[in-house]
């Protein structure tokens, strides 16, 4: 596979074959449909280090306006391989939304989601692009 494909997608038999390995460390980035996992109920969780950005289980990172309560969806930047994190991007920057919170927000410009966050949800090839 190695040169050729650039994604693979899969049923998820598939992953019980010791080729996921080669595939997940190898040449392609593996996305794998998931179900909603979280058993308490949340809708949202708060990412990491941020006070107000908040992500659910299919990958979807969001922030909230801290006056209006607002909650927006960011737009996604890119992988960053050496840090291991996915970075996303502020929508009333990015898009020019409105936003009451704008100058005083903590999400200067963009935030960076790493993938360990939770491995499942956020993986190289963001789910939500």
């Amino acid at each position: 596979m190695r040169g050729r494909v650039p994604h693979a997608a899969t049923q998820i038999a598939w992953n019980l074959d010791a080729r996921l390995n080669t595939v997940r460390h190898g040449c392609c980035r593996t996305l794998i449909a998931i179900r909603d996992c979280w058993q308490d109920g949340e809708k949202t969780r708060r990412v990491s280090n941020t006070r107000n950005v908040v992500c659910d289980y299919e990958g979807t990172v969001s922030c909230v306006c801290l006056r209006a309560g607002v909650q927006r969806r960011m737009a996604y930047a890119g992988f960053e391989a050496a840090r291991g994190t996915l970075r996303y991007r502020c929508p009333a920057r990015h898009c020019g939304l409105p936003c009451k919170s704008v100058e005083s927000c903590p999400v200067r410009s963009a935030v960076r989601v790493k993938l360990a966050e939770d491995r499942r949800v956020f993986t190289p090839l963001a789910r939500s692009s």
